[in-house]
């Protein structure tokens, strides 16, 4: 709770509209993640005491998230409402790029050349001093430099986790810490996986950690590894001695 309501006005102060955008996407899943815990006769009004705390502090993340706004004049909704979305370089390369995963279809222009390879075919109406050094879109650049082979490693992976979320978030599951996890996992790919088409997030080396983590709590709901597991529980399980 107090974590959140640290993170509402820096996010809000960084002035990012992807920023903004996957902190209300987190802030909406909250509500999947979450479960209630137990409650039996004697601890109702404890619980009761847990709720309250949990609306004023859901109230204080609100209240300072619009407190920051207002005092601050914060510039994300300066670049929301202010700023020509067409204007940002993003949307001036991907076309260039799209055009040019053609052009090395279909084992791509190899891993690492992005910078190499772009500078060739840059349009001359977005030459400057700088250059670019990431497509601002990681779909785009690996299907530039991996091609067709990373392509449909994507496509798998997009399967395996639209299986393993919706057996994550089945009515039926028994709302464990597991499953809690699960769903944190699930919740964290979808984020970084947004965050990706607008940037290169999996290419810091802390959230590509991260990315590993929330994969590895998504594990046991892959249909492969999850048989997987329950072989070698099996296997390694000791054997029963008598009937």
């Amino acid at each position: 709770m107090l974590v959140g309501i640290l993170v509402v006005p820096l996010l809000l102060m960084t002035g990012s509209r992807a920023g903004l955008a996957l902190g209300v996407l987190g802030l909406l899943s909250i509500p999947l993640i979450y479960v209630r815990p137990t409650v039996g006769r004697v601890r109702r009004r404890q619980a009761a005491n847990h709720y309250l705390s949990y609306a004023l502090g859901g109230a204080a993340v609100a209240g300072l998230g619009l407190l920051t706004f207002v005092l601050a004049r914060v510039s994300v909704f300066d670049r929301l409402f202010a700023q020509d979305p067409t204007d940002d370089l993003r949307w001036q390369i991907w076309g260039p790029i799209f055009k040019l995963s053609g052009q090395y279809f279909p084992f791509g222009s190899g891993v690492g050349s992005f910078v190499e390879v772009f500078e060739m075919d840059e349009p001359r109406n977005i030459l400057d001093t700088t250059y670019v050094n990431h497509a601002h879109n990681d779909f785009l650049e690996v299907l530039l430099t991996a091609g067709l082979p990373a392509a449909l490693l994507l496509l798998a992976a997009l399967v395996l986790w639209v299986i393993a979320t919706r057996r994550a978030f089945a009515p039926a599951v028994s709302k464990t810490k597991d499953i809690i996890y699960a769903r944190l996992g699930a919740v964290l790919i979808l984020m970084l996986a947004v965050a990706s088409a607008s940037d290169y997030p999996l290419r810091v080396p802390s959230l590509a950690c991260f990315f590993v983590i929330a994969a590895v709590w998504l594990t046991p709901y892959v249909p492969a590894l999850s048989l997987l597991n329950q072989n070698s529980d099996s296997t390694t399980a000791p054997p029963r001695l008598g009937k």
